[in-house]
């Protein structure tokens, strides 16, 4: 409290430097502090990405343009942006959706062409035994066929080192 006139004066003048010293965030920074976040989040995205050995260069190439184009859109949402908030949301769009590009691992690829293989092989054993114009041995012979031909198949997804070979090999054994 101040008890003289300079004190009074002094105190305002201490008064209006502490208030000129509060920083409010500018727009600018606020929306280039979320652009910043969703391009750490892409970069790490698009390394985890480059070291997936399962991957082919093809398909690192789609899941990266997967990254680049949520990326992009999350900071063009960032700059349309009127409040803080909306900058938040934005940006924690932008930041899920760069999240959502998934690197589909190895065995999972496997899984879904040994799958596919299942069905097509599901499919042709129930062909076999409807066809009334087939008999026993017909059938027989033909189911055992298709067996080896869908275990022929899997061999080749297990043996596969990348996941467009596992798919491919999935895709040929049911052709």
């Amino acid at each position: 409290a101040a008890t003289t006139n300079d004190g009074a004066t002094q105190a305002g003048k201490d008064g209006v430097a502490a208030i000129e010293a509060v920083t409010v965030p500018e727009d600018s920074q606020v929306k280039q502090d979320a652009k910043d976040a969703v391009k750490r989040e892409a970069e790490a995205k698009i390394n985890n990405i480059n070291n997936a050995s399962n991957l082919t260069g093809k398909e690192k190439d789609g899941l990266i343009k997967q990254v680049n184009d949520s990326a992009s859109k999350a900071k063009d949402d960032i700059d349309k942006a009127t409040t803080n908030a909306g900058v938040q949301t934005a940006k924690n769009t932008g930041i899920s959706n760069i999240d959502n590009v998934k690197v589909p691992s190895l065995d999972e690829t496997k899984t879904a062409a040994n799958q596919v293989v299942d069905d097509a092989l599901g499919k042709k054993l129930d062909g076999i035994k409807a066809n009334t114009n087939l008999t026993d041995d017909e059938k027989s012979k033909l189911t055992t066929e298709a067996n080896t031909a869908a275990k022929n198949a899997k061999d080749k997804i297990q043996a596969a080192t990348t996941n467009d070979g596992a798919t491919q090999a999935g895709k040929d054994g049911v052709a």
